[in-house]
């Protein structure tokens, strides 16, 4: 799956969009749920050397909550 495919799945099924909350960071997209407005999923592109990767490509990285 990637990056888009995750996106819409999250948008179609929680009947939300991706928000661009972070100036700094215009790749993150923040999904939260339409009642409390609190965050359930952060989608962000990083340089792969931040997670151990060797070279200077980014790599897409979700951060989720769940129960």
């Amino acid at each position: 799956m990637n990056r888009l495919d995750l996106e819409n799945y999250i948008s179609e099924t929680f009947s939300t969009t991706g928000e661009q909350l972070f100036a700094k960071y215009p790749s993150f997209r923040v999904f939260r749920h339409l009642g409390n407005r609190k965050w359930f999923a952060v989608i962000m592109e990083i340089p792969g050397r931040k997670q151990g990767l060797s070279g200077d490509g980014e790599i897409n990285v979700a951060n989720l909550k769940t129960d």
